[in-house]
Formats: C-alpha cells, sequence, structure tokens
C-alpha cells in the first residue's frame, strides 16, 4: 500500500478491507441450523485461533477487525518504516510515538497524517498502551518472540489447574508449527547482524546469569533475502512496531486467519469497529460501524449471534463489556470487572555508553537471559534490537 493516504483510491482501500472479495457472511449462512453461528470480535492471538477452531467445527463465523488487511508487495512497500513513519504507522493519530524514552531525542517522534495505521497508542494519565490495530492483531507488531514457560512457573501462576503437561505435549509444539516459530540459525548468529545479541550474552555471562535462545516466529528465508539483497531491508534496519517489509513477520494473518477462511465457513470482515455488545434474549448483539480510510463512519448496523468471542485485546475487550454492564446491557457481569488490570509484564530499559560498539542491530530478538532464582520473582530478560540511530553503543532490554 504504498503512497500517502490521500492517493489510495477508495478500491484500493476496499481491496485492503477485503469487502470485495470476501463479501458480507450472514449469520448461519452455508450450514445447518444447529450447528449455529458465531461471532469473533478481533482478530489477534485470541481471535485467530477461536476462529480457525470454530471454522473446522463447521460454524459460520465472522470476525470484526477495525483494522485493515496488509499484505506484503513484492515492492517491499507495505509498511511504514520506524525512522520515516507516516499514516500507515498508527491508528488515526498524528503523532508517531514509538515505544521509546529516547524516541523524541532521535527524532522517532514525528507528525504524521492521520490514517488507519497498524499501531494503536491509548493514552491515560500515568500509562501509554500500545496495541494492533489490523488483520493480525498485535502480531502485526509485536517482536515475535514466543516464550514457553517453565512447568514451575506456569504452576506458581496459574496452580495445577491448567495441566501443563498436555499443553507441553500438544498445545505449545502446535502453536509453533502454525507460526513458524523456531530458534535463530547459528550462521545468522554469528553474523555482525546480532553482535549486540552476542555482547548481551556474553555481558550476561559475566554476570552469571544464563543466556537462552528463544522461538522466534520468523521467516528465516525472508531474513537471508535481506542480506543477499533479494528483499527489502527491513529486519536489518530494526523495522518492527509498524510490520516488517520483507514479510520476515509470520504474523497471524499469514497461518491461523487464511487457514480460518479456507475452511469455507469463517469471513474477515475489517475495516469494521465494534461500538457495543448485549444479550437480547437468546442471542448476542453486536452494533457495528464500518469506516473509511478517514474514519467517516460509512454504514452502521447491528449484527446478531449465537456465539460471541472477545477477543479485541487488553484495553478493548474490557472496555466493551464495562460499558455494557454500566448501560446494564450485561448486568450480571462480575463487580471484579476491569479491576486489577495491568501491562503483559514487561519493563522497557536501554542501556548506553557501553565501551563495546553494538553496531546495527537486526531484528527479530533471538536472545533472552535467565534469571529464575530471582529472589523478587523469576524473570526473563529479552534483547531488544534497537535501530542504529538511536546508539552504537547501547543495548536495550524487556524485564519479564
Amino acid at each position: 500500500m504504498p503512497g500517502r493516504l490521500g492517493e489510495m483510491d477508495r478500491r484500493h482501500f476496499l481491496t485492503l478491507v477485503g469487502l470485495t472479495s470476501a463479501g458480507m457472511a450472514l449469520p448461519g449462512c452455508g450450514m445447518g441450523k444447529a450447528a449455529g453461528d458465531a461471532i469473533v470480535i478481533g482478530s489477534g492471538f485470541g481471535g485467530a485461533v477461536a476462529a480457525l477452531r470454530l471454522g473446522q467445527a463447521g460454524v459460520s463465523t465472522r470476525v470484526l477487525e477495525r483494522g485493515l488487511r496488509w499484505p506484503i508487495t513484492p515492492e517491499g512497500d507495505t509498511f511504514s518504516t520506524s525512522l520515516t513513519p507516516d499514516w500507515r504507522a498508527h491508528w488515526f493519530q498524528e503523532v508517531a510515538k514509538p515505544p521509546l524514552d529516547v524516541g523524541a531525542v532521535f527524532g522517532l517522534v514525528q507528525d504524521i497524517e492521520s490514517g488507519p495505521g497498524v499501531l494503536e497508542v491509548v493514552e491515560f494519565d500515568h500509562l501509554r498502551v500500545y496495541g494492533g490495530a489490523a488483520v493480525g492483531g498485535g502480531s502485526v507488531v509485536y517482536g515475535g518472540m514466543t516464550v514457553q514457560p517453565t512447568k514451575d512457573n506456569f504452576e506458581r501462576v496459574f496452580g495445577t489447574g491448567l495441566a501443563y503437561d498436555e499443553l507441553d505435549e500438544i498445545y505449545f509444539p502446535r502453536v509453533r508449527a502454525m507460526i513458524e516459530a523456531t530458534r535463530v540459525p547459528e550462521d545468522l548468529f554469528e553474523t555482525d547482524w546480532y553482535l549486540a545479541a552476542r555482547i548481551a550474552r556474553d555481558q550476561a555471562a559475566k554476570a552469571g546469569i544464563d543466556t537462552a535462545f528463544i522461538d522466534q516466529a520468523c521467516d528465516w528465508a525472508a531474513f537471508r533475502g535481506e542480506v543477499d539483497g533479494t528483499l527489502t531491508r527491513s529486519a536489518l534496519v530494526s523495522d518492527l512496531i509498524y510490520g516488517g517489509n520483507s514479510g520476515y513477520k509470520t504474523s497471524l494473518d499469514r497461518n491461523y486467519l487464511p487457514a480460518a477462511e479456507a475452511t469455507g465457513h469463517v469471513t474477515i470482515e475489517s475495516a469494521t469497529e465494534v461500538l457495543a455488545v448485549r444479550r437480547h434474549k437468546r442471542k448476542w448483539q453486536v452494533d457495528v460501524q464500518r469506516i473509511d480510510e478517514t474514519g467517516a463512519v460509512l454504514s452502521r448496523e447491528t449484527l446478531e449471534t449465537d456465539r460471541l468471542i472477545m477477543a479485541a485485546g487488553a484495553i478493548h475487550t474490557p472496555r466493551l463489556l464495562m460499558e455494557a454492564k454500566a448501560r446494564g446491557d450485561l448486568p450480571d457481569l462480575p463487580e471484579t470487572l476491569g479491576r486489577n488490570w495491568g501491562n503483559n509484564g514487561n519493563g522497557m530499559f536501554m542501556r548506553s555508553h557501553l565501551t563495546e560498539n553494538t553496531g546495527p542491530q537486526a531484528n527479530p530478538p533471538v536472545v533472552a537471559h535467565l534469571d529464575f532464582d530471582n529472589p523478587v520473582a523469576p524473570t526473563l530478560v529479552e534483547h531488544a534490537p534497537i535501530p542504529e540511530i538511536v546508539t552504537r553503543n547501547g543495548l536495550m532490554h524487556l524485564g519479564v
């Protein structure tokens, strides 16, 4: 999707939205009444998996997604870049705000044209929350590290009510296979592109902290294409939070969601914002609005369904439910709804002015430092590559 927002014609927008090819599937279309139908709000990690399983079960399913589809183009110009953000970067926002406090110092905070970009920023008084706004949700903008918890740490949080051994034997491997999460090939890790990761590993070893390779949802063939010059440089220049133009990210729009559509029972409706949910007699009702490339409302309607899957993310799922409770549309929701809300566990920090030249730092991140005997809490610290413009003598980390 090259060019500025104002240059995108309506046909191009509708192609991205997916309305011209997919149509508007009606609830229950194409299947027996006994199976019922479903609506999934959101196409990120929860929504994509739910849509596939519903489709495989023969349930006619509509996936409602506010964002657009972002297919990787042969020209390698689908997404905005980290250093030159534009309207493709943020969801209807006029200033690009990457999740780096040093962004303003190094010119990464820039004025942009408002448009339906891939990364939403929600501002609170003392909190800024980032989330995906695209078909594929957060998988389009995340770092791709796929960390399986140890049994001890898993049961420390969840107890033994969930069978870890079954997850370990069946479900964790199933996810890794679906999103092609593998560890960085050794020959790539030994190149200059991962010099910073090796420096981080060596410094951790001096501190007596173990380092482990982490499964990464990455197409390493695309990474090699960047190295040999056959694909647009994206991973190699630390493009990550606004998507990856080479296609190095194996995001959900490239695996779970196409598989769901291939069942013949799932339709993805993009550029569709959910306004409200409620229970009406024996059905769920969902108020939606369709928007254009400027955010203007094209139409509004109320959809009905037998099953409703709320997968709108950490901000919007509780928001929609709390609003429904406040209106009296879902009065039986518990009083604890919306309480004890927190981030996803990451504390981001950067170490600068190192004596080592950390050089260009390629994404995706591939190593993490393990301190499970930490007296405060078991800790995993990811090495997170940063754009070279930020520093050639620094390392950024995400402590979980």
